[in-house]
């Protein structure tokens, strides 16, 4: 469990907490995360890395500020910022090593959201394989690689703002949920 708000005699306040259950229902403190959030996807990369990408750090605001916990260390570190601050959405991993994050619902009456006209889903490369050994600073290799932005043309995506995702192939992507019942089928090899 990573981050969340609770609640408390009507005030709502966030957290930063990283907790770990065991197959004996064992709970465990993690090290804390450096931003609390909540509404914030998370994605699992190489069986060790779990991004923490963008989310909620009040009721009102989200945050383009990205963080990785490293399991084998127990610790966090931060990589690039998204392009734009982002919350409610969902992360897909593809082949062990992209993150495409989807355009998602944002957070209702903001400002700063996506119109609809316009729709983008942000791509982080992890980095290869071959650059993680045991020889390599892990952190150095996920921090130094920047979000990229692709945008959407297709009128009816952009309205549906889909918010989930799941890798069907090498190079294509099932997404779905919105705000309408649609999927929709990403072809990397075409995009």
């Amino acid at each position: 469990m990573i981050g969340g708000c609770k609640s408390n005699e009507g005030l709502r306040f966030v957290v930063n907490s990283c907790l770990c259950i065991d197959a004996n229902m064992t709970l465990y403190e993690r090290a804390k995360m450096q931003q609390g959030r909540f509404n914030s996807p998370l994605a699992m990369v190489r069986d060790r890395f779990i991004f923490a990408i963008g989310g909620q750090t009040s009721d009102r605001t989200a945050t383009s500020q990205c963080e990785v916990f490293d399991t084998m260390n127990n610790a966090w570190f931060s990589i690039s910022p998204l392009n734009k601050p982002a919350a409610n959405t969902s992360a897909i991993v593809m082949n062990n090593r992209f993150i495409y994050l989807m355009p998602g619902a944002g957070i209702p009456d903001d400002p700063s959201a996506q119109k609809p006209e316009t729709c983008t889903i942000e791509i982080l490369d992890t980095g290869s394989s071959y650059q993680f050994s045991k020889e390599t600073n892990a952190s150095q290799v996920i921090a130094q690689n920047p979000w990229k932005s692709i945008q959407l043309q297709n009128k009816e995506f952009n309205l549906v703002r889909p918010s989930a995702g799941i890798q069907l192939t090498e190079s294509e992507i099932l997404i779905f949920g919105g705000i309408a019942k649609r999927n929709f089928v990403l072809d990397l090899q075409t995009s």
